[in-house]
């Protein structure tokens, strides 16, 4: 005997704004129960259907199967994704993040030892009569710079932010910060 709250496939696919054959599919996959011979329980149904909806909008599959696919492909992206990167290491087109520190940083203090031995090489030609107040002058502008270099302030904020919050981050848009500063003022 038929449920009081169970109705014909015809009211059920209406209520669910349906097909009947849509409701049969639906019926097949699990997602919607049948109790009677071409009879379904209202609330099941609507249950099942809206559960259904909830997980395709979530973008998720209702399917296990669909699921397992879904993480399959998944891994062959990311296996695709070593590979390209492999590739490019081998070509030289990557370099690991300790070389790039390495030369960096040999850059850094080349360029600060050459800053602080530029007010001796620069004093006697800038004032060939008082060459040491000339060097003096030029060094309190070197260590001013290298002072101002060295402080936190002087870093671009996506380096700072990244390297306080321990996470990586973005750089900006180089290439148009260089357009921008490539263009004539005045």
């Amino acid at each position: 005997m038929a449920e009081p709250t169970s109705y014909p496939a015809g009211t059920i696919a209406k209520f669910l704004d349906l097909t009947p054959r849509r409701l049969r599919q639906l019926v097949a996959e699990g997602i919607i129960p049948k109790t009677d011979r071409g009879r379904y329980p209202l609330v099941g149904a609507v249950q099942g259907y809206i559960k259904y909806l909830r997980t395709r909008a979530d973008g998720r599959t209702f399917d296990p199967a669909d699921e397992l696919q879904t993480h399959k492909l998944r891994l062959v992206r990311w296996r695709a994704e070593l590979a390209q990167i492999e590739v490019e290491r081998l070509r030289g087109e990557l370099v690991p993040a300790s070389k790039l520190e390495e030369v960096l940083v040999f850059l850094v203090t080349s360029v600060r030892s050459r800053l602080l031995a530029l007010p001796r090489k620069l004093a006697v030609t800038l004032n060939p009569e008082d060459p040491q107040d000339a060097e003096r002058r030029i060094e309190l502008e070197v260590n001013g710079i290298l002072e101002e270099l060295a402080g936190d302030d002087s870093l671009p904020e996506w380096v700072r932010n990244g390297n306080r919050n321990g996470h990586s981050v973005e750089p900006p848009d180089l290439a148009a910060d260089a357009e921008a500063s490539s263009k004539r003022v005045g």
